[in-house]
């Protein structure tokens, strides 16, 4: 096992024993629970918007035998579970762990949401996670054991400012990446309608 550090973007600081599961939002990336960031300039631009930014720092005893990593295809079936009732997602464990696929961060899943047409194949989805940079996200699902609080901090001033920058540069990066996936074409690729027609399956981890 080994200690590394998360970061939660809010309007409060949150110590542990306040976190509430299973969590409200049930049509996150990965469901209700409580989502952290691997990233601590990830979780400022999250909340670079609100009136009373906060972010809070954990340390959290990373055990790979506790947890699922989702990568590829599962990571998209587990997205499209949660976002558009595509599969029935049930997980085995208490921490899930994968890309993030904020709306507010990229412009991939928006396009790939579009279809054949005009938007994405779920390839070139997962491949433009490789230029969002944007590391993986943590989500406990039914408890916070294995966190502990460590400090928490309001975003102001310069730190502020550079966030709302960080997010600008990401934005315009993206256009042009995805604008290069849009020109590929990838064996076996399979569109947002293609999906809807295969109708709802489970998808057990």
């Amino acid at each position: 096992m080994m200690k590394k550090l998360l970061y939660h973007g809010g309007d409060k600081a949150l110590p542990v024993e306040n976190i509430l599961f299973p969590g409200i939002r049930a049509n996150c990336d990965f469901g209700q629970g409580f989502y952290l960031a691997e990233s601590k300039e990830t979780a400022e631009e999250w909340i670079r918007k609100r009136k009373n930014p906060i972010v809070t720092v954990y340390e959290y005893e990373e055990n790979p035998e506790e947890q699922i990593l989702l990568e590829g295809m599962d990571w998209l079936k587990v997205v499209l579970g949660f976002r558009e009732k595509l599969f029935n997602i049930t997980f085995s464990k208490n921490v899930v762990v994968g890309a993030i696929a904020n709306d507010d961060m990229t412009i991939s899943i928006p396009a790939f949401m579009l279809g054949g047409i005009a938007g994405i194949g779920d390839v070139r989805l997962i491949k433009s996670l490789e230029y969002c940079k944007l590391g993986n996200q943590y989500v406990f699902k039914n408890n916070a054991i294995g966190l502990r609080f460590v400090d928490s901090y309001e975003l102001k001033g310069d730190a502020l400012e550079n966030a709302i920058q960080r997010h600008k540069v990401r934005r315009v990066t993206m256009n042009k990446d995805l604008l290069q996936l849009r020109r590929s074409v990838f064996e076996g690729e399979k569109f947002i309608e293609d999906y809807r027609e295969e109708g709802v399956v489970d998808y057990a981890f």
